[in-house]
Order: C-alpha cells, then structure tokens, then sequence
C-alpha cells in the first residue's frame, strides 16, 4: 500500500487538510502520502485516501495508517458503519513522525493533532494514532523531554495519565496540554469545531 502511494501535493488529500482541517501546505511533512484507491472493508468499496506509515522505536515500518476519503467533498468519509480511519498492520508501540525528534518531543493521537501542534509551535512531533497506542508508545532513549497533547475526552486523558507516569518512570521530563473545555482535541479547536465531551 505504502509502496504505490504517491506524494500528498496536489492530491485530494492535500484538499482535506487545507480545506476541512485548516492546515497550511508548508507544514505537511514527506510521511504523509495519498493513494487513489484504497479499500475500505467496511464500506465494501475503495476510496482516495491519506496515508501515513508507523514507524517502530528502531524506525522500521512496521504498519500504515489510512484516513478514507470522501471522492467528491475531499472530506473523511462517512456513512452508516464505515470507519473513515483503519490502522493495516500491527502498531503497537510505533508512531506516526510528521518530523524528527531532537531530545524533546511532541506526542498526541490524532495527525490532524499532530499537524495542529507541529503549525503552531516548535515541538517535532510524533503521532500514535489512537488512544491505545498512546499508552504503548515506545520512545528512543535520546528523547528526555515530552510534551503530551491530550484529546479532552475520558479515555484520551486516562491514556494520556498512564503514558506521563510511565515515561517519568523511565527520567523523562512530561508537559500535558489539554484543548480548552468543549474541544475534543487542538484541530477541533483550530477549526472552531465545539462539542460535549464526557
């Protein structure tokens, strides 16, 4: 799948950042490429779609992250049942690296977070793409500085306080920042987009 995706640039993919998730091109990084025709198991069809590859502690790539393209809009797909978002491979403790980690590090679970976060500060940042990674996450000895961008909701905050106590564990220094009250998450505060979150 990896193999025959293409570069972002000029894709429907570049379309669904800009235009649906407020993301400037210039901080789109190489990882993320776009492939035409992707299939989606749960909507029994295939779809252009943005991927990125997962990378393990060692970088090899070890999975790849799909987000399922509505053809028409440039939005995620949506409908009754489909997952706009599936994970090929096993991810277990890899990441997503929008860009390449000095002795500090910007962790979150979502790229459009992670996009978020890399377009409004100095962070390099790596994405684990969901709430069970997060908590998994392993991370080179190199870095000793995090910084945890956490989805204000129950489960992102829980997996968010299991990844601090244990990379304090391992003598790291860990910042959390959290989305203001009503945001889910920073894209969906980038994008004014408020909800109820539990």
């Amino acid at each position: 799948m990896l193999k025959r995706s293409v570069s972002i640039k000029d894709t429907l993919a570049q379309r669904y950042i800009e235009e649906h998730r407020r993301i400037e091109a210039e901080y789109v990084p190489a990882s993320l490429h776009f492939l035409p025709h992707a299939y989606n198991h749960t909507a029994d069809g295939f779809f252009p779609a943005m991927i990125a590859p997962i990378n393990s502690v060692d970088a090899e790539v070890i999975a790849a992250h799909v987000t399922f393209l509505d053809p028409k809009t440039g939005n995620k797909l949506k409908g009754d049942g489909i997952k706009s978002r599936l994970i090929f491979g096993s991810c277990r403790g890899g990441a997503i690296r929008l860009s390449g980690a000095t002795d500090r590090l910007a962790l979150c679970e979502g790229i459009e977070d992670g996009l978020t976060i890399l377009s409004t500060t100095d962070w390099p940042v790596w994405v684990t793409g969901g709430t069970s990674n997060l908590r998994s996450v392993e991370l080179p000895d190199s870095i000793r500085e995090v910084l945890i961008g956490a989805d204000n909701d129950q489960a992102g905050l829980e997996a968010t306080q299991h990844l601090a106590k244990r990379l304090t564990k391992e003598g790291r220094m860990v910042r959390i920042a959290t989305p203001p009250s009503g945001y889910k998450d920073f894209n969906a505060m980038l994008c004014g987009e408020k909800h109820h979150v539990a």
